[in-house]
């Protein structure tokens, strides 16, 4: 998931993240926050059998449209509903920049003429309010292989 910090130039990064506007929370608070909500919707889904990628997809799928997440048991309800909290941090993002997606922002505040005041003032302002929100995917070689990832990082984790 750092990869996702470090390089929005990745050719898969407006599907595997976007953009939210959120100055009152830090980056790493954010990615601990979606980290959890993820590692803990995959091992729920572990534990009712359901662990398979197109189960994931579906859970994916179930954030911006709750209507989806009512095939799921009520445990899954709290993780999800972060999810979609800080997913609705989006429409802000897109509404301040007229464009939701990662690439071209970042190539247009890289373009900017950032020797005028004015220019840097709002570039400031723009990296200390936006933030970059996992969408739960990672693609590899055309591959989505966060479920893997997930999976591989539970195995880690204690029970």
């Amino acid at each position: 998931m750092c990869n996702l910090l470090q390089d929005t130039s990745r050719a898969a990064i407006d599907a595997e993240a976007m953009l939210v506007w959120w100055p009152e929370i830090s980056q790493s608070r954010l990615m601990f926050l979606v980290r959890t909500a993820h590692q803990t919707l995959r091992l729920m889904a572990r534990q009712q059998g359901q662990s398979d990628s197109q189960f994931w997809n579906t859970v994916l799928k179930a954030i911006p449209d709750p209507l989806l997440g009512t095939q799921f048991s009520p445990s899954f309800r709290t993780p999800m509903t972060l999810l979609r909290l800080l997913e609705s941090r989006r429409a802000e993002a897109e509404h301040r920049l007229q464009s939701g997606s990662i690439r071209q922002i970042t190539t247009a505040m890289r373009l900017c003429g950032s020797a005028d005041e004015a220019v840097q003032r709002n570039l400031a302002l723009l990296r200390a309010g936006l933030r970059i929100l996992p969408t739960g995917k990672l693609i590899d070689a055309g591959a989505d292989v966060y479920p893997a990832f997930l999976d591989k990082a539970l195995a880690l984790t204690p029970s």
